[in-house]
C-alpha cells in the first residue's frame, strides 16, 4: 500500500514537472512567485534580526530564528496554490478551446493575466511589510476598505519608497526574464524545486515552542484573504453582531433634535439658553481676529512628558496653558484628522459609520465661520495635499475662498523632508506672511504636520532625544512644532496683532506608541492615548486663566469660543457646551475610531466604555485612577453607558445624514416645535 502511494506521488510529481516544461508562461509565474516571497522573507528576516524594527513582533525574542525558518511553508502553499489554480484553468480551457489556446493572442493574453496576478501579490505582500514594520499589524479588509478615503492617488504615490517601487517592479522583471530564460530553466528546475521542497520540510522539523504573530508566521496573501473570509462570514451568518444589529434609537424628541436631549445622555432640561450676551470687542471697537492652530497628531499624553528624560517637549505651549483657558481633560472625538476636524469646526460628533461622512463632497452642515458673523476674512493653510485625510468640501462648501495647500503653497526655500507635506518651517514663515497682509478681522486656521508619522528629522535644534526610534523622534517633532507655534506667536507680538486675537490650539487626535501590544499611530482602536489632546483658548484681555478639570470634547469648542467672544448662537445647533457655562448637564463624551467600530462614552466619573462593534465586544476602564487602561473593569457595571452608545450611534448615523439633507434641500432641521432659539441668527 505505501509502496503504490509512493508510487502515485512520483508519479504526480512527474506530471507536474512535465507540465511545467510545457506550460512556459506557467513556469515562469511559478518562478516569479517564489522570488517575491524569497525577497520579502529576506527583508523581514534583516529587519527583526538587525535589531532595527521597533515593533513588538519583530522583535528577535518574539520571532526567534527556528519559528521563522519555518514561515516560508506558508509561502509554499500560495504559491502551491495560485499555480494549481493556473494549472487546472489552463488545462480546462486546453479541454474546451483547444484551437484558440495555441494562437498567438491567448499567449499574449496568457502573459498578460499572469503579469497582473503577479503585481497584485506584490502589492499585497509589500504593503502587507509596510503595515507590519510600521504599525504592527498586517494588511486586513478595513485598511482596503479605508484607504480610499485616507489618502488619494497623488499621496499614495508619494508615500511609495524607492524600495517599494523596486519591490513591485521585479516580479514582472523576474517574469519577463524567466520568459526569456526558458530552456536554461528547463535544465535546472527540477533539482531546484526539490532543493527547495527538502529544506522547507526539513526546516518544519527544528524545534521551537515559541508562537510567532499570525502576521509574521503566516504568509501575506494568507493573511488577507483569511480577513476577508471572516470578515463576509461574520456578514453573511451575523456571527459576531450582537451589539451592532441592535436598533435601540433614544426617544422622539432625540431623533427630532441635533442638540443631545435625550435622558440616555443628559439630565434635567436642557433647551438652549435664553442669555443674551454682549459682543466682545478689542480696544477699537472692532471684532477680535481668530486664530487656530490644529497640532496634527498631538497627545497630551507627550506634549509635557519629561519622562523618557528630555526636556519638555513642547515649553511655549505649556507656558500659555497657563495664562490662558485650558481644557486639561480634552478628548478628540474621533483618532483620525478628518472627523475630528468635524467635531472642531462644527459643534458636532462625527456620523459613526464605515463611510466618512466628513470627506464626502457633499457636506454642507455649517462651520465656525458662518457662527462668527461680521465680515471676516477667512483662509487655512494646510503643510500636506488636501486629499490626504482632510475634509476640503466641508469648508469649501461653507464659503473658505482661500485655501492654501501642498498644491497651491509658493515654491519652498527650504527642501521637503516628506514626500506627503511640505517643509514645516517654511509654512510657518507663509502664514507669518499672510498674516501680516491680510485685513482685521480674521479667521486664520493652521493645521501643522510635522508631528505626523513619519516624523521627519528637523535637525539638531530641535533634537531633545537622539531620535533612535519613533517615540523619540515624535517628541523632536512636538519640539519643532512648539518652536515654531512661538515664532508665530512672537511675530504677532511685536506686530500688535496678539492684542488683538483670540488664539485657539487644539491636537485633532493623540498618537499610540504601543501603550497596548500592537497598538501604534491612531485612527484604530479606542485606547485614550489616541484621543486626549491640548485643548487651549488664549488671550488675557478676553479671558482669565483657568483650568478646566471635567471631560470635554471637539465638540465643545465652538460653543465655548463663540462665548468667549460674546457670538449669539442657537444652541440646538450644537451638541457641545459652553465650558464658560459651567460642568455641563451632560452624562457622557463620545468619541470613535476613524471607521467607527469603536464607540466610545466617558461619563463625569471618567469611566470608560467602548463598544466594539465589529467584534461583539465590550470594555470597561475608569481613566481617574487607571489613566493608562491596564486594568479592565466588569463592563456588566455599565449597562446605561453601553445603551447610550448603542443608541448615540445609531440615532447620530441618522441624524447627520438628514441635517446635511435638509441644507441641500432648504428645509428645516430640527423642527422649530422642538426648539425656541436664543438670541441670535441661525446661519440658515
Amino acid at each position: 500500500m505505501k509502496r503504490a502511494r509512493a508510487g502515485k506521488f512520483r508519479r504526480f510529481i512527474g506530471f507536474i514537472f512535465a507540465e511545467l516544461e510545457r506550460e512556459k508562461i506557467w513556469m515562469a509565474f511559478i518562478v516569479a512567485l517564489c522570488a517575491t516571497f524569497a525577497v520579502y522573507r529576506i527583508e523581514l528576516a534583516a529587519v527583526i534580526y538587525s535589531y532595527s524594527a521597533q515593533v513588538s513582533s519583530l522583535q528577535p525574542s518574539q520571532a526567534p530564528l527556528a519559528g521563522f525558518l519555518k514561515t516560508p511553508a506558508c509561502d509554499f502553499q500560495i504559491i502551491a496554490l495560485l499555480g494549481l489554480c493556473y494549472f487546472g484553468i489552463k488545462r480546462w480551457l486546453r479541454w474546451r478551446l483547444p484551437r484558440l489556446v495555441v494562437t498567438t493572442g491567448f499567449f499574449i493574453v496568457e502573459g498578460a493575466v499572469a503579469a497582473l496576478v503577479l503585481s497584485v501579490v506584490a502589492l499585497i505582500v509589500r504593503t502587507h511589510y509596510q503595515l507590519l514594520l510600521q504599525l504592527d499589524t498586517g494588511l486586513t479588509l478595513t485598511f482596503v476598505e479605508m484607504s480610499p478615503t485616507m489618502f488619494g492617488a497623488n499621496s499614495f504615490v508619494r508615500l511609495l519608497t524607492p524600495q517599494d517601487v523596486v519591490f513591485l517592479v521585479a516580479p514582472l522583471m523576474i517574469f519577463v526574464l524567466a520568459l526569456a530564460s526558458v530552456q536554461w530553466l528547463r535544465q535546472i528546475y527540477k533539482p531546484a524545486g526539490l532543493c527547495l521542497i527538502v529544506l522547507i520540510f526539513a526546516a518544519q522539523l527544528l524545534p521551537c515552542r515559541e508562537k510567532l504573530s499570525p502576521e509574521v508566521a503566516q504568509d501575506p496573501v494568507i493573511y488577507f484573504f483569511n480577513d476577508v473570509m471572516i470578515d463576509m462570514f461574520n456578514t453573511r451568518f451575523h456571527s459576531s453582531d450582537f451589539y451592532a444589529n441592535r436598533t435601540d434609537l433614544p426617544g422622539d424628541a432625540q431623533t427630532h433634535s441635533i442638540r443631545l436631549i435625550d435622558e440616555a445622555f443628559v439630565t434635567g432640561d436642557h433647551r438652549p439658553s435664553m442669555q443674551k450676551r454682549e459682543i466682545a470687542l478689542t480696544a477699537d471697537g472692532k471684532p477680535w481676529n481668530v486664530l487656530v492652530f490644529v497640532l496634527e497628531s498631538t497627545g497630551s499624553d507627550y506634549i509635557f512628558d519629561t519622562s523618557l528624560g528630555s526636556q519638555i517637549p513642547m515649553p511655549f505651549l505649556q507656558r500659555m496653558t497657563r495664562e490662558g483657558l485650558y481644557l486639561a481633560n480634552h478628548h478628540a472625538s474621533a483618532n483620525n484628522s478628518a472627523q475630528a476636524a468635524f467635531s472642531i469646526f462644527t459643534g458636532l460628533y462625527p456620523c459613526p459609520t464605515h463611510n466618512l461622512f466628513a470627506m464626502q463632497k457633499n457636506v454642507v452642515i455649517p462651520t465656525l465661520n458662518r457662527y462668527l458673523g461680521g465680515n471676516y476674512k477667512y483662509f487655512i493653510v494646510h503643510p500636506t495635499e488636501p486629499a490626504y485625510w482632510f475634509p476640503e468640501f466641508m469648508f469649501l462648501n461653507n464659503g473658505l475662498r482661500e485655501f492654501d495647500n501642498m498644491e497651491t503653497l509658493p515654491p519652498a526655500s527650504r527642501p521637503a523632508l516628506v514626500d506627503l507635506a511640505r517643509n514645516e518651517i517654511d509654512c510657518m514663515d507663509f502664514l507669518q506672511t499672510r498674516l501680516d497682509e491680510v485685513r482685521e478681522p480674521f479667521l486664520a486656521v493652521y493645521w501643522s504636520f510635522i508631528p505626523h508619522y513619519p516624523y521627519s528629522d528637523y535637525g539638531p535644534e530641535f533634537r531633545i532625544l537622539p531620535g533612535n526610534n519613533k517615540q523619540q523622534l515624535y517628541y523632536n517633532n512636538l519640539r519643532a512644532l512648539d518652536t515654531q507655534l512661538q515664532r508665530v506667536y512672537q511675530h504677532l507680538v511685536e506686530t500688535g496683532v496678539a492684542d488683538r486675537t483670540l488664539f485657539v490650539f487644539v491636537g485633532d487626535h493623540g498618537e499610540a506608541f504601543e501603550q497596548h501590544p500592537g497598538v501604534w499611530a491612531h485612527s484604530f482602536g479606542s485606547y485614550s492615548e489616541m484621543y486626549r489632546v491640548p485643548m487651549l483658548f488664549w488671550q488675557p484681555k478676553l479671558i482669565a486663566p483657568q483650568v478646566i478639570e471635567f471631560p470635554t470634547s471637539h465638540v465643545d469648542i465652538v460653543p465655548t469660543l463663540l462665548d468667549v467672544l460674546g457670538v449669539p448662537y442657537d444652541g440646538s445647533k450644537f451638541q457641545g457646551e459652553s465650558v464658560l457655562r459651567g460642568t455641563p448637564p451632560r452624562k457622557y463624551i463620545f468619541t470613535m475610531d476613524a471607521y467607527a467600530d469603536y464607540v466610545t462614552a466617558i461619563n463625569q466619573q471618567l469611566n470608560k466604555v467602548s463598544v466594539c462593534f465589529n467584534r461583539d465586544d465590550v470594555t470597561a476602564f475608569n481613566l481617574a485612577k487607571d489613566p493608562g487602561e491596564k486594568f479592565p473593569l466588569n463592563e456588566n457595571r455599565f449597562q446605561d453607558q453601553i445603551d447610550a452608545v448603542i443608541k448615540f450611534r445609531n440615532y447620530q448615523s441618522r441624524m447627520i445624514d438628514t441635517y446635511n439633507q435638509s441644507i441641500l434641500k432648504g428645509y428645516q432641521f430640527p423642527p422649530k416645535h422642538y426648539f425656541q432659539s436664543s438670541s441670535g441668527a441661525s446661519p440658515h
